[in-house]
């Protein structure tokens, strides 16, 4: 069990549990930022977040369009290549908009903010980021930092957070306007970068423990973690203050049945963290649910029961807030809507399995998978509105697919 928490410390969404206790804000020194590239007196004067904040791995979703990685298969054997395809909201129609070129095990995250496409290749030398506008069809390229565990985006600049096998240590914040970096360290001991909202980041730090970076072995790593303390808190880039907002046991407490409780962060909505929590035995996951919170620990309580062993639910997130979490259920779906509390059992009318929902529309319809055959190529979607959707009905609106290699439908 040791190594097995010591191995949580390295993911993004790292478990832990236990009932918090809320504790009064403080504040660190400054951290120091680095720039990598020479900043300009404008943007020394402005704060470093602008806008509202975004996960890179929801930004594939535009609100107006979906973006998603398609594989090109190659004539004896060769990589398959990928292609870059967006689903347009408004016309229910699909296009290839990019042809990489690139082997599809060498391409990354692709996201999109307004007019301008990003996507990640992994190089032999590092990582490297594109920048295509589409306006004019100009692409940038820059080098990004290799080992990043998690991404934000928002108008001006993406943020990535350097993870290592002791946690995360630095950000860098790539801006899209100039191509220039700078980094800054995190707090010491940051072990999760959770979320990110009004210009601050929610990480999670170990307090009270031996520095894991100065000991040798993942044995000794794992026994220190065995009296850590885990601490929620905002961290302001800015000026590297930090406000704490709760504490638990870095490891959690110990369930009726004595096993483990652990747990992992999910978002947040409408004021509130969500939290998905189950009991670790050696086999499996048991009494599994969703949690939520105030911001300083207070008020927990169950949202959702789910069914044991399934993992975390799917999030379906807009504008950096849940707006669904999903479930499989049998040949259907569990779907909890945090805006208004409700659970629906949700399954197809016509029988068969239900498709799962992948994203939320501005104009408040889901997009769906109506089809997935043995090629990515092949994939077909559709679009309904919520109301049909929970009432099982998913034949929408079909979106024309992609139907030859130069793209068009």
């Amino acid at each position: 069990m040791k190594n097995a928490l010591f191995a949580l410390l390295a993911l993004a969404f790292g478990l832990t549990a236990c009932a918090p206790a809320a504790i009064a804000p403080q504040s660190e020194a400054p951290v120091v930022a680095t720039a990598e590239a020479a900043a300009t007196e404008e943007s020394a004067d402005s704060p470093m977040v602008q806008g509202t904040l975004c996960n890179i791995e929801d930004c594939e979703n535009t609100g107006n369009a979906f973006y998603q990685w398609q594989a090109k298969a190659q004539p004896d054997g060769a990589p398959t290549l990928g292609n870059l395809v967006e689903v347009d909201y408004t016309t229910a129609r699909q296009c290839q908009v990019l042809d990489t070129g690139i082997p599809s095990y060498r391409l990354g995250n692709c996201f999109a903010r307004g007019d301008r496409i990003y996507y990640t290749t992994f190089e032999e030398d590092g990582r490297t980021l594109h920048i295509i506008d589409r306006t004019d069809g100009t692409e940038k390229t820059m080098p990004v930092v290799d080992g990043y565990g998690v991404g934000f985006l928002d108008d001006r600049a993406l943020y990535l957070f350097v993870q290592t096998s002791v946690g995360y240590t630095a950000m860098q914040r790539v801006d899209l306007e100039t191509c220039t970096a700078e980094t800054v360290q995190l707090p010491a001991q940051t072990i999760r970068v959770c979320d990110g909202a009004d210009g601050r980041f929610l990480i999670t730090r170990l307090i009270g423990a031996v520095s894991l970076s100065s000991l040798q072995d993942e044995e000794q790593r794992a026994a220190a973690l065995q009296t850590a303390t885990e601490e929620y808190a905002w961290w302001d880039p800015d000026d590297g203050s930090v406000e704490p907002l709760f504490q638990e046991p870095y490891t959690g407490e110990l369930a009726e049945s004595g096993w483990p409780q652990e747990r992992a962060y999910l978002g947040k909505a409408d004021g509130k963290f969500y939290f998905y929590r189950a009991e670790w035995t050696e086999t499996s996951q048991e009494n599994c649910r969703v949690e939520r919170c105030a911001p300083d620990g207070s008020g927990v309580e169950t949202v959702l029961t789910m069914e044991d062993g399934q993992g975390l639910p799917g999030v379906l997130r807009s504008e950096g807030e849940i707006r669904w979490l999903i479930q499989g259920s049998g040949n259907g779906l569990v779907v909890y809507q945090p805006a208004d509390g409700s659970t629906r059992q949700v399954e197809n009318a016509s029988g068969g399995d239900t498709p799962w929902p992948l994203a939320l529309t501005d104009d408040g319809r889901l997009l769906l998978y109506s089809f997935f055959a043995a090629h990515p190529e092949d994939s077909i979607y559709c679009l309904v509105s919520q109301e049909d959707y929970l009432a099982g009905n998913f034949t929408g609106t079909d979106v024309v697919p992609v139907t030859d290699e130069t793209g068009e439908a």
